[in-house]
């Protein structure tokens, strides 16, 4: 399990950062990059010096502000078998 802030290059090629969830806390694997269907809100400032967390951005929100965002990588990696992923 890998801890919170922590940077890793996933089996697959992409290049992650561990981060806390806004209300739970529970980390999630998510990409530094930005894609179109992305749907994460995230602060990378903050979370490279060791804190900071993401939320999820309503649809509605995304609809109307449509720019490329960070995904959940747990949501898209192609392997997700050998990342542990939900299958």
């Amino acid at each position: 399990m890998r801890r919170p802030y922590e940077r890793f290059r996933c089996s697959c090629g992409e290049v992650c950062v561990m981060v806390p969830h806004a209300q739970s806390g529970k980390p999630a694997p998510i990409t530094v990059a930005a894609y179109p269907n992305g749907n994460i809100r995230i602060n990378l400032e903050s979370v490279n010096a060791g804190h900071g967390t993401y939320s999820i951005v309503p649809k509605r929100e995304r609809e109307r502000d449509p720019r490329p965002r960070p995904l959940n990588h747990h949501a898209d990696c192609p392997d997700r078998a050998n990342f542990g992923g939900r299958r």
